[in-house]
């Protein structure tokens, strides 16, 4: 009996402390059922998202807004060049890294540097049109001592603008990954070296997107495709430790015909949890409307 209660106590002790975007959510049998999870929707239908106490709510799901609310922040990023924000505090959990051009192709590359030498996490993205589907994705920095380092991949000829913001009063993309990470249902999981697609309809404009695991490393392929084959923004993520360090992302998706598919680039002992749901929904979007030329 000594021994019961001491091995109780000491399990009790050394049980991990969980913040919320780090939660590991239920999953989503339906993906039709969550479809106003993250949409304003039309009066009478509450928004889902709760941001940290002490903070005024976003005004707009739009992930764009972070360049209004932090306007005078962005840096150009000309090709072939690389530009780093520290934070030391470990106050600073979650960061929203957005990033866009004037139409060009995009091609950048995400560092997330714990320490002088140790790169957490890595992410590599190519979007074929950076206006009409930038990159916004939220990054965890648990533990303080972190810095994120943007590079552009591409050639001189291919500058983009990014945005860092760590204030989640202005990075509105924070409150729904905690939202997402705490209500979301239970996601798709996905063995390693599996393939997962998730189509959605028209009038899905943006569609968002988490991964974790259950504190193995992750490493996967994000591709959003408009037709067979034909890839219009990719992602790859690789994350030492997919429990603190989860990946999420909110894609633009215009027109018809889209599809996410998710890639596990593990080995089979490596499985992932995705989370694919819409963010907005253009509720004025008629099923009975023509599409031509792939958008409406």
């Amino acid at each position: 009996m000594f021994f019961s209660t001491r091995f109780s106590i000491i399990a009790a002790l050394l049980a991990p402390t969980v913040t919320a975007f780090y939660t590991t959510a239920p999953r989503i049998e339906n993906v039709k059922s969550s479809s106003v999870l993250f949409s304003t929707g039309p009066p009478g239908i509450p928004q889902v998202g709760t941001p940290p106490p002490g903070t005024p709510p976003p005004k707009s799901n739009d992930p764009m807004l972070v360049w209004d609310l932090s306007a005078g922040k962005e840096q150009m990023l000309q090709g072939n060049s690389l530009k780093t924000w520290s934070y030391p505090s470990p106050q600073v959990e979650q960061v929203q890294v957005s990033m866009k051009t004037d139409g060009r192709p995009l091609n950048a590359k995400i560092d997330l540097w714990h320490g002088p030498d140790y790169v957490a996490t890595s992410t590599k993205v190519y979007t074929e049109d950076g206006f009409l589907r930038p990159y916004n994705g939220v990054q965890a920095t648990p533990k303080g001592m972190n810095t994120v380092g943007l590079y552009n991949t591409g050639n001189a000829e291919f500058p983009y603008s990014s945005m860092i913001e760590a204030d989640p009063s202005k990075a509105n993309l924070i409150p729904f990954a905690q939202d997402l990470a705490e209500t979301g249902g239970p996601g798709t999981l996905i063995q390693g070296g599996a393939i997962q697609s998730f189509p959605f309809p028209a009038n899905v404009e943006s569609v968002a997107i988490m991964m974790n695991t259950d504190g193995r490393n992750l490493k996967c392929h994000l591709e959003l495709l408009q037709g067979p084959n034909n890839n219009k923004q990719e992602v790859e993520y690789y994350a030492s430790d997919g429990y603190k360090r989860p990946f999420f992302t909110v894609i633009n998706s215009p027109g018809s015909g889209n599809v996410v598919r998710i890639t596990n680039q593990n080995t089979v002992e490596f499985p992932l949890t995705a989370w694919v749901v819409p963010h907005v929904i253009n509720n004025e979007f008629s099923p009975y409307d023509p599409v031509v030329g792939g958008a409406r």
